[in-house]
């Protein structure tokens, strides 16, 4: 059994040896939840549902499901911040942070209810958060949008900056550019309307929709987890390996001589 100890141990020298950007890189969280309200999960590929927290961190492939009356606000590690509305369920697919290469991008998947995005506008064009829903794909290159699903239908308001609609369906290719102040509707099977003005009804909805930012404490959760990623992967002192284990040998002894009290 102790021979096969030996790959193990080879294996760990290995892995200690790797520089502390690729662990840092693979589990690197998304961003943190900051705002909770009523029964609200997350879970990622092949996990059971957890409660979410203040201060839950959210990784890529994680889905997030809020109940009847809950909803979800977490921060992200570019600055930008999202609300997941009530009944809603929200899996993060891609998230791309590169300062020192002017880039923030982030994809999301809507498969019901709604969510409101607000895009951290750090590198122009080179920003971008977007959300797919059965029918579409909408995203902002400024900084505010309200994306819902109604009815089996995609409804996408811009509240700020400058944002794009396309349809998932191929029969109807290109991009619907929308304004400030204006909203679309994607319906299944058919093309995207015309944009119209969001009517005051909708203004309501997304004044309710209120993203309320914690930028202390994610300073604060930044740090913790900076703190505890070197400590995670500060390599010990190992203890030298030892040889191969050898089970001893029975060697003969000399021959046994009778003594007095066999004679």
């Amino acid at each position: 059994m102790r021979y096969l100890c030996l790959p193990y141990i080879v294996l760990l020298f290995f892995l200690l040896a790797l520089p502390l950007e690729v662990f840092s890189e693979d589990y690197e969280p998304v961003g943190w939840v900051t705002e909770v309200s009523g029964v609200a999960t997350v879970a990622g590929p092949e996990e059971e549902p957890s409660t979410v927290e203040r201060g839950t961190e959210i990784y890529i492939s994680d889905t997030i499901e809020t109940g009847p009356s809950g909803s979800v606000t977490m921060e992200l590690q570019d600055g930008s911040a999202i609300r997941v509305g009530e009944d809603s369920t929200l899996k993060v697919v891609d998230f791309l942070y590169r300062e020192e290469r002017g880039m923030n991008r982030s994809f999301f998947k809507l498969l019901k209810g709604s969510v409101r995005g607000m895009l951290n506008s750090l590198f122009g064009e080179d920003s971008e958060m977007s959300f797919e829903t059965p029918t579409s794909i909408a995203g902002v290159k400024g900084s505010d949008l309200l994306v819902w699903i109604e009815d089996g239908h995609t409804l996408v308001a811009l509240n700020e900056g400058r944002g794009f609609v396309r349809h998932r369906d191929t029969r109807f290719p290109g991009v619907v550019w929308l304004k400030r102040g204006w909203m679309i509707k994607v319906a299944k099977g058919l093309p995207p309307g015309k944009p119209f003005l969001v009517p005051p009804h909708i203004k309501k909805r997304i004044l309710k929709f209120q993203i309320k930012r914690h930028r202390e404490l994610i300073k604060k959760l930044k740090k913790l987890k900076k703190l505890k990623r070197k400590r995670l992967l500060k390599r010990p002192h190992l203890p030298p390996v030892p040889p191969p284990f050898k089970r001893p040998v029975k060697r003969p002894g000399p021959p046994h001589k009778p003594g007095p009290h066999h004679r």
